[in-house]
């Protein structure tokens, strides 16, 4: 109807209703090409708009100044054609905006006219060039350059007016033709390019994009990303979050992809594209997009795209060409990436599907380029089905997953880890099917595990033949290397996709079972996996997780050994924590830690769930699964403290109040059913802490009463249990004989809380100190009580096989709960009160075939006996160490290591070589460790034997601790010679970075320091390798500096590098004042080879240079009289060097040391060549300084 009234009409009532912006595009009217600056202005300030010019421009400052300069009026070589030139979206128009903006501010007077958004210059926009302009901008100039020329003639003849074009690149030789054509010359025109932006610049731009929004750092990195390239990106996404239009995934969001399309209306819709239909087009961009990024420099590549696309090489070649120019296609150092993300994921949608059918474009794509562009192609197809599975499309990876579950059945470890690296990515897009493709790899591996298949390399893997041949001898591959890269994938797998949740935790529970590695270290164990990623109350990805996690876990146990059952209910202490820990990345090398306190009341159904199946496990007839299921009762009583600092209030402690009492319930019910008195006073363990200490008097006052019930039995096996069972600071023998009431416990509270409240922090300070010393005495006191009345009762039993029974089954028990159990203790005060029982325990103990659950114990029992009756026990121990099982030949090699030999030497001597002969080597070595006696008194003789038998390092470390206890302090003093030589040959087997060992290279030095010196330099010749220092070595060195000089230069001759590492170690790696000294004094006698190894040894040290200017000064002295200056000085620059440092807060505290050092030795240096070296290395240490703090700049935000 609108349209039937007059134009007049029309115009009137548009422009009255919705303003001048929306009449534009509905009537025209004369005036409406050509408008002032302000107007075009306001047009892109518009806050409702999600892409305007309100955000800071960032990263322009050196193009928004050469557009201010030429701008400038008082310059007298002003250009008058300003020509800004870039790809779409990268950001001509804000650039020139703002320096107009900036322009008026300085000159208000000049008038400025510009082309109006979305109008083509024509005779019509020349026709509106008002009388007066200073300043005309033609925005888009690229859309028809030769309807410039009439301005550009305008131009000419008007030498006040300054033209601006804003063109793509494609459109810059047809405009520079026209500015050429109308007599402008070279230096009255300036080309401004618009490139990418740095990174640097890009993380500026989005920083000022975002203030006041909360953003994660993917996600700013993600904008930063996108600025680089298409600023416009940035502003418009960070526009939407900011006012609430971003729903669910960016990927697929409905409101960013409309806003951005609209921008890219001629690519969608292709009408500028010369030759190409729009199926063509939609087709190559697609194509560059699934296997971007693309080398358009490799022959066969573009000659596979093209062929794929229905094109001849030339065709492809003009058609990207475009493509660039139009900034849908990014050329960065020859490889080409379609951008924007959005563009390109909708473009690959709709040539992929149409409606809900699949058009065959992933399939056929798949074809041809899965050989070359197999990662890139699963990871991108895997993006696109899930993108459009979001949107109801139709599925589209069956031909990608065939390839890949076949690429998955490879029989070989190697094969098969290179293909879950690559597929890593699908966890998040593709997680059902990748969860069922590793169930089918974790199956066969199980199978071949069974059959004992072989683990071999893949034959036609070439860069696997390659390694092997470079590192013959590197581990093979392994199915176990296999399982430890399937964790992280179901780990991630079930946190995209809830439905896989049962399957991922059936299966890490099971991988758990098998892997033996530390989880604390190893963030991909399948237990971590569960802790960190399915189980973190703080981040939990669905609220179903956890009461599903305890259903599996159920299960799972109820069809598995003890032992796999104690990993799997592992897996619930993460649900049972009253407060957890976030981890974000807030930088790009910086971690934060964000604290949550979990919710009773949001949590209190899943604990009671697990409560009822731990008391399931706790009160069942295995000691093993009770005492986990304890453990995890007793992770269950934590209290809330807070993290870094941070304090809970009473409040939130109180809030778990009623919880708590379930849970003393829960471990009361399990003491009351268990047979088991380890398991009895673990509960009785478990609730210490809350006894004296909890914040809530009814959960102190219940723990109290709990520990009341289990105290009042008379049984010695809960006296026995009492000792192996729990922290070794508890009180041992210390009991609940009242349980005091509600009321009293008020009482103590208030009264323990007033006089803390008197003193100050040092007091209380004091006051815990004196506390602990005080518990450390009772508790000595206490265990001496207990052991004795122990004892006395164990000794009532009157035989020996009775007592060895009733204490092994306790121990037993123990065993079970994971702990080493020993009765020492009892057995010293046993030997003290009935020696003759002794013979017959150890007899019981060692008796039979099988091992004893008291073996560890064995060694004490033997010198018990010894120390009574020497002669019987050596009598026995020389039969036993031949026809007794093993366990009881390693309890005589520990018995011989702590007894002394002084008596019955040649006894002792028999025993110790019947066992280093045993044909046992666990046995064997761990005789030959128990040599420290024998090579304490004899160390030749004795080193000789060890090193006959080929002494294990770890034996031969053992061995020297147990010579070293004898005589450490007079070492140096008691042996000769070529005792101290026998001594650094077994320390040499140990290895250099033992401590004990490196105590025997000390003593040799305090000896004779050129012996230890000397040994250093053999070890380093045999295996190139010494440890960073040897400790007491380099002071010994300082109280010797002479001999330290002399030794040093004598060894010139036999090569300065040996030498550099050896004094490298012996001095840490630093002279002090007394050595260089010492080595001054000897330079002026130095030849000239010996003064080049001279300063090539020095070399070794770090920066000896800057702190011994005045031995440096005297090597150049001489080195000028000896003709060698350049060859000096070129070895004294290494010792200008660091070779590491460190780098936190943006500074390196080494490389500021050693630039200051430098700085300060050119100070004192009086050799001209030394202070220029030292000069020119402290100003290489500044420029490495400045460098580190630009990447870190450039690399973080």
């Amino acid at each position: 109807m609108l349209r039937l009234l007059p134009s007049h009409t029309q115009l009137d009532i548009v422009q009255r209703f919705w303003g001048e912006q929306v009449r534009r595009h509905f009537v025209s009217s004369p005036g409406d090409a050509m408008i002032s600056f302000d107007t075009f202005r306001r047009s892109r300030q518009n806050p409702d708009s999600v892409i305007n010019d309100l955000g800071e421009l960032a990263g322009r400052e050196d193009e928004l100044g050469r557009l201010a300069g030429a701008l400038d009026r008082s310059r007298a070589d002003r250009p008058q054609i300003l020509i800004v030139s870039g790809p779409g979206g990268r950001g001509k128009t804000r650039l020139w905006v703002e320096a107009l903006s900036a322009e008026v501010e300085r000159d208000s007077a000049r008038v400025i006219t510009c082309l109006a958004p979305n109008r083509a210059f024509d005779t019509n926009a020349m026709g509106e060039l008002r009388s007066g302009t200073q300043i005309v901008v033609i925005d888009d100039a690229h859309d028809d350059p030769f309807a410039l020329n009439p301005l550009l003639a305008f131009a000419r003849d008007h030498p006040d007016l300054q033209v601006i074009l804003a063109t793509r690149p494609s459109g810059l030789p047809s405009i520079l033709g026209a500015i050429a054509r109308a007599s402008f010359a070279p230096n009255e025109q300036l080309v401004i390019p618009v490139d990418e932006l740095s990174m640097r610049k890009a993380r500026k731009l989005v920083t000022g994009l975002i203030n006041g929004l909360d953003l994660s750092f993917g996600l700013r990195n993600y904008l930063a990303e996108q600025a680089r390239h298409s600023p416009h990106i940035a502003v418009i996404l960070t526009n939407l979050i900011r006012s609430g239009q971003i729903s669910g995934s960016i990927a697929v969001d409905a409101n960013l992809r409309q806003v951005v399309l609209a921008r890219y209306h001629e690519v969608i819709v292709p009408s500028g594209f010369d030759g190409y239909d729009t199926e063509t087009v939609h087709r190559v961009i697609a194509t560059y997009a699934c296997v971007q990024p693309s080398s358009q420099q490799t022959p066969d590549d573009r000659a596979r795209i093209a062929d794929f696309c229905g094109l001849s090489e030339i065709q492809l070649a003009r058609l990207t060409r475009q493509l660039i120019d139009r900034g849908v296609i990014l050329d960065k150092d020859d490889r080409l990436r379609v951008v924007p993300d959005v563009l390109a994921d909708q473009i690959v949608e709709d040539v992929a599907t149409f409606e809900q059918l699949d058009t065959g474009f992933v399939s056929e794509l798949w074809q041809v380029f899965a050989p070359s562009h197999y990662r890139r192609l699963a990871i991108t197809l895997g993006e696109l089905d899930w993108r459009i599975s979001q949107q109801g499309g139709p599925a589209i990876m069956a031909t990608v997953w065939d390839a890949i579950r076949a690429r998955l059945n490879s029989p070989h470890p190697s094969s098969l880890i290179r293909e879950l690296d690559q597929i890593t990515p699908l966890a998040a897009t593709q997680p059902a099917a990748l969860v069922a493709a590793l169930e089918d790899v974790r199956a066969r591996l199980d199978l071949d595990d069974a059959r004992g298949a072989p683990e071999s390399d893949d034959p036609n893997d070439a860069d696997e033949q390659l390694y092997r041949r470079v590192w013959p001898g590197a581990r093979h591959t392994s199915r176990a290397d296999v399982r430890a890269k399937l964790p992280r994938l179901y780990g991630r797998a079930a946190v995209n996709d809830p439905a896989t949740l049962e399957t991922a935790i059936d299966a890490l529970l099971a991988l758990a079972c098998v892997d033996s590695r530390p989880p604390h270290s190893h963030p991909e164990h399948p237990r971590r996996v569960l802790s960190d990623d399915l189980s973190n109350l703080a981040t939990l990805p669905d609220l179903s997780y956890p009461a599903r996690i305890v259903s599996r876990v159920k299960v799972f146990c109820g069809s598995r050994s003890d032992a796999e059952a104690v990993v799997a209910l592992s897996a619930l202490k993460p649900l049972l924590v009253k407060e957890e820990l976030e981890t974000i990345q807030s930088a790009l090398y910086e971690m934060s830690f964000r604290p949550h306190l979990i919710s009773e009341t949001a949590m209190r159904p899943v604990r009671d769930q697990i409560r009822a199946f731990l008391l399931e496990e706790g009160s069942s007839g295995s000691v093993t699964r009770a005492g986990a299921a304890i453990g995890l009762l007793h992770e269950a009583l934590r209290a809330p403290h807070g993290y870094f600092g941070n304090t809970v209030s009473a409040d939130a402690v109180l809030a778990w109040e009623g919880d708590d009492l379930a849970t003393l319930e829960t471990l009361a019910q399990i003491a009351a059913r268990t047979p088991f008195a380890t398991i009895r006073r673990t509960v009785r363990d478990a609730v210490d802490w809350n006894a004296e200490h909890a914040l809530s008097l009814h959960v102190q006052h219940a723990a109290l009463s709990l520990q009341h019930e289990l105290d009042v039995t008379d049984d010695l096996r809960d006296a026995l249990a009492d000792i192996v069972v729990g922290s070794p600071w508890k009180l041992v023998g210390e009991r609940v004989h009242r349980v005091p009431g509600l009321e009293e416990l008020k009482l103590q509270q208030e009264a323990r809380h007033a006089e803390s409240e008197e003193l100050t922090e040092e007091q209380r300070n004091e006051r815990r100190q004196a506390a602990a010393a005080t518990r450390v005495e009772v508790k000595r006191v206490g265990i001496s009580t207990v052991n004795n009345a122990l004892a006395r009762r164990l000794v009532a039993l009157g035989e020996a096989p009775a007592i060895v029974t009733l204490v092994g089954e306790v121990g037993a028990e123990a065993r079970q709960l994971g702990k080493q159990p020993s009765f020492r203790g009892v057995w010293q005060t046993i030997g003290d009160l009935e020696a003759r029982l002794v013979p017959d325990l150890v007899r019981a103990v060692a008796a039979g075939s099988d091992e004893h659950p008291l073996e560890s114990d064995l060694p004490i029992l033997i010198l018990q006996w010894s120390l009574s009756a020497l002669d019987s026990a050596l009598e026995w121990a020389s039969g036993a160490v031949l026809t007794s099982r093993t366990g009881v030949r390693l309890a005589i090699a520990a018995f011989i290591d702590s007894a002394p030999w002084t008596e019955h030497l040649d006894a002792f001597v028999a025993i110790w070589r019947t066992g280093i002969s045993d044909p046992n080597s666990a046995v064997a070595t761990a005789f030959l460790g128990s040599s420290g006696w024998y090579l304490h008194t004899s160390p030749r003789e004795a080193s000789e034997i060890l090193l006959a038998h080929e002494i294990s390092p770890n034996a031969a470390a053992q061995a020297l601790m147990g010579a070293w206890r004898y005589d450490h302090d007079a070492a140096h003093a008691t042996r000769d010679i070529a005792d101290h030589s026998a001594m650094l040959s077994i320390a040499l087997r140990a290895g250099l970075n033992d401590y004990i060992a490196q105590e025997v290279v000390a003593a040799a030095a305090r000896a004779r320091l050129q012996l230890a010196l000397d040994f250093l330099l053999d070890v380093y010749r045999q295996t190139e390798e010494l440890p960073d220092e040897i400790h007491d070595l380099g002071p010994l060195l300082d109280e010797q500096p002479d001999a330290f000089a002399d030794w040093f230069v004598d060894r010139l001759q036999d090569g300065s590098d040996d030498l550099g590492s050896v004094i490298a170690t012996a001095l840490d790696a630093q002279l002090t004042a007394k050595q260089a000294a010492a080595l001054t004094s000897r330079v002026p006698r130095l030849s000239p080879s010996e003064l080049v190894s001279f300063s090539r040894a020095l070399g070794s040290l770090r920066l000896w240079v800057a702190g011994n200017v005045e031995l440096a000064d005297a090597c150049i002295h001489r080195a000028e009289t000896a003709d060698v200056l350049d060859d000096v000085l070129s070895e004294l620059r290494r010792g200008m060097r660091l070779t590491a440092w460190g780098w936190a807060g943006n500074e390196s505290s080494e490389l500021n040391a050693a630039r200051d050092a430098c700085t300060a030795g050119a100070d004192r240096a009086t050799s001209p060549q030394l202070r220029g070296q030292l000069r020119q290395a402290a100003a290489w240490f500044q420029q490495t300084i400045d460098e580190l703090r630009d990447r870190e700049r450039e690399e973080d935000w």
